[in-house]
């Protein structure tokens, strides 16, 4: 009990030091080859994966015979059902052995009055409570049980001798080695194990599992490395020990000295190969070489192609670094720049063309699965852009496709390579890959991969109706291709931040795409959005429903780039419906409407008196602006001065500390860190504003106003000062910001009656203004 407490404390400790969320590894890995489809269950405790092996994850189907009771199904002659077996071995207690049992493999027992039998399972079924190094669950007598497990090991010994059926003999034997093991008597297991197992030629499950208890008492690592291997390599319950286990500082040639035969040594290479996380091909050479019909030799080549597919398709799809990396690359705290890992990517294109010629050097016919050799050849020569060789082995490959998942995977690999070889600037969604896109629609990285080949082949238009899909996948259940979520960068990105990736396709648009290219997107999406067939159903299912969300974002470009009237058209085609119900709640950190950017500023009190008013929108506020921009560059305007700053506090009020910052963005965004929008350093620095504060200033007739222009123009510079420190931390110095900057010096020395009210309190800044005239 005090053991358990204390895990239950180390937990809870792990979650009180939990951070802040950024995706890594399984998050961001691309998988596109699926490893549940080729039929290598057994091993799925070990497939390629960034959270290394899981005792856990084994996906035994309903069919499939563990040995043991496989064993027992032929010692009953094949005569008692397999389920039947299972009860009678695992299930039933042993008071439950009796002739009244409905179980069918007990009564055919008792039918042949097989007394052997029914005796061992009985012994077997009262040995069951002291297999556990734990004696005592609540540690009352914690070595109370090891006078008793030492009594049933004798007689395990005892019957093993007396009974005649050489079956039940290793059985009992076995039981013996596991009850000597959990005693802690390792001279026993391998005098058991000699006795018994060392000069067997017919190794079955009980061999293994024998030797799996002696390989824990070896002094000699390398035999113990050999002789896990040979467990790991045919008792496949035994997997995930013989991992932990294995000493990975052991020379592969350390334990091979053991090994006597080919089929031994092909085994000491495939345990090795699973325990490396980086490029293994030569392992898998040597056991082609060795053991080429080995299932063991078939699951090696799925880790390797899972391994290429992260360490090409990771960086080149999502800009991410692979989840799990052999080299420099991924050292913490390196900069790795987007070429250094698209670099990378292309590097390990190579090693994927290695890997393809290993496959072209291998006999068919001679490994397990051949059918799967030649899906590993098709997808690696997609890999490595050998597209028309790729489709022509995929469409051959088709037409003796086992199962409906095997012809699924192949319609993936198709459904890439006919994207991928489109020539740039006219890529489109091919007609035939349009059933497999419908088909696999909860598959997130695929939908994806298609979406990114046709963004990087031109057509950002159907990459963002692909990328819409996802933000649909992420809240499916859909176990099947693990993660709902994609993550993805942009190479516009600037430094690394918490906040630098993205997940569904409109802050992706919204920070990447131009207003030419979101104005194709909307032209695209009304033009089809009635249509009824089922891929246009599916393409625009989202979008259709968000093109005036759609205008908000092609206005908001606009704003960026202040073409004012362009935004106002766009903000116009939104529709007054949408603008009745944007921005006017508190979500996801998005500020409401309400306060007016042309009178008022974010922690100042009111110093203008509104002459003018409107119900505050995007569409309206850009009208003003343009109403006002219009009244101070007219040159028989006599309040320009007035006008230029309304216009000013505008343009100031849309940057960072202000009160309609949703003009310039549509989402949440980082104090500290610098996004890929393009007018980040507009709404940073807030240089607009001061362009249009020295205009009032210049305009003005008063020293009183001129001063409090001035006093605003401080402002933005300091933002620009500030903004060289984003992202960089540095002491906070109000002081030495204030004589960096050259206005705030300027008001100082030309406006010396009016300074120390304007910089000690913003509560006289009515004053000033009112002394425009």
């Amino acid at each position: 009990m005090r053991n358990f407490l204390l895990f239950i404390l180390i937990s809870a400790s792990k979650i009180i030091y939990a951070c802040g969320f950024y995706p890594y590894g399984e998050d961001t890995r691309i998988s596109l080859f699926n490893p549940h489809a080729f039929g290598f269950y057994q091993y799925s405790g070990f497939y390629y994966s960034s959270n290394s092996f899981d005792q856990y994850y084994y996906k035994f189907p309903a069919s499939y015979i563990e040995p043991n009771t496989k064993l027992w199904f032929d010692y009953c002659h094949g005569k008692v059902d397999m389920s039947s077996v299972h009860s009678a071995v695992y299930k039933l207690a042993e008071a439950e052995i009796n002739e009244q049992s409905q179980n069918t493999m007990i009564q055919y027992l008792y039918q042949q009055k097989d007394s052997d039998a029914l005796n061992y399972l009985r012994f077997a079924k009262n040995c069951e409570f002291l297999n556990s190094w734990q004696d005592d669950p609540w540690e009352r007598q914690t070595y109370s049980a090891m006078p008793k497990r030492a009594e049933l090991m004798n007689r395990a010994i005892n019957l093993s001798v007396k009974v005649q059926n050489q079956d039940l003999k290793k059985r009992y034997t076995f039981l013996a080695i596991r009850l000597a093991w959990y005693n802690h008597q390792y001279d026993k297991v391998k005098s058991f194990f000699a006795s018994t197992f060392e000069q067997t030629t017919n190794k079955d499950i009980l061999y293994y599992w024998s030797l799996y208890f002696k390989s824990f008492t070896e002094e000699d690592s390398g035999l113990a490395n050999f002789e896990l291997a040979q467990v790991f390599a045919n008792a496949a319950d035994k997997r995930f020990v013989c991992h932990q286990q294995y000493n990975k500082v052991v020379s592969v040639e350390q334990a091979l000295q053991f090994a006597k035969t080919n089929e031994e040594k092909a085994n000491v290479y495939l345990l090795a190969a699973i325990e490396r996380y980086d490029k293994a091909l030569p392992y898998l050479q040597k056991m082609y070489e060795l053991n080429p019909a080995s299932d063991g030799l078939s699951f090696l080549l799925l880790r390797e192609i899972n391994k290429v597919e992260d360490f090409v398709f990771t960086p080149y799809y999502t800009l991410f670094q692979p989840s799990l990396s052999y080299d420099y690359w991924s050292v913490e705290g390196k900069d790795i720049s987007v070429q250094q890992s698209l670099n990378r990517a292309e590097r390990d294109r190579i090693y994927a063309k290695e890997v393809l010629q290993f496959i072209n050097t291998v006999n068919l016919n001679k490994v397990d699965n051949s059918f799967f050799w030649q899906s590993c050849k098709a997808y690696l020569q997609f890999i490595t852009r050998d597209y028309s060789s790729c489709l022509d082995l995929v469409n051959q490959l088709e037409k003796s496709a086992p199962n409906n998942a095997l012809a699924n995977q192949l319609q993936i690999i198709k459904a890439l390579a006919l994207t991928a070889k489109q020539t740039q600037g006219k890529a489109i969604i091919p007609t035939e890959i349009q059933p497999t896109l419908i088909a696999n629609q909860k598959n997130g990285q695929f939908i994806f991969a298609i979406g990114k080949e046709l963004e990087n082949s031109g057509n950002t238009t159907d990459a963002a109706l692909l990328y819409s899909k996802l933000t649909k996948i992420w809240y499916e259940e859909n176990s099947e291709y693990g993660s709902n979520v994609v993550f993805w960068k942009t190479p516009k990105n600037k430094g690394y931040n918490y906040s630098d990736y993205f997940t569904d396709y409109f802050d992706y648009a919204d920070a990447v795409y131009s207003p030419e290219q979101t104005q194709i997107l909307i032209d695209n999406v009304q033009k089809n959005k009635n249509k009824k067939d089922s891929f246009s159903v599916f393409k625009y299912e989202i979008l259709e429903e968000q093109i005036p969300r759609l205008y908000d974002l092609l206005g908001t470009k606009y704003i960026r780039q202040n073409k004012l009237k362009n935004a106002l058209v766009a903000f116009e085609k939104a529709g007054s419906q949408y603008w009745n119900r944007a921005y006017t709640t508190w979500e996801d950190d998005v500020n409401i409407f309400d306060q007016n950017p042309f009178y008022t500023l974010k922690y100042t009190p009111r110093f203008i008196e509104a002459i003018d008013t409107i119900r505050l929108n995007k569409y309206t506020i850009t009208k003003q602006l343009i109403n006002y921009l219009h009244k101070a560059e007219d040159k028989n305007e006599k309040d320009r001065d007035y006008y230029y700053f309304l216009v000013a506090n505008a343009y100031y009020n849309m940057g960072h500390e202000g009160n309609v910052f949703m003009m310039r963005r549509l989402g949440s965004w980082s104090a500290y860190h610098l996004s890929a929008i393009e007018d980040e350093a507009e709404f940073r620095q807030s240089n607009l504003a001061k362009q249009y504060y020295l205009l009032a200033k210049q305009y003005s007739q008063t020293d009183k106003f001129k001063a409090l222009c001035l006093r605003m123009v401080v402002r933005c510079e300091k933002h620009k000062i500030d903004y060289e420190y984003i992202g960089n931390w540095r002491e906070d110095n109000y002081n030495d910001d204030l004589t960096a900057n050259k206005y705030y010096l300027e008001l100082k020395v030309n406006y010396p009656d009016y300074f120390d009210d304007l910089v000690s309190n913003c509560d006289n800044f009515e004053a000033y203004f009112e002394g425009r005239r």
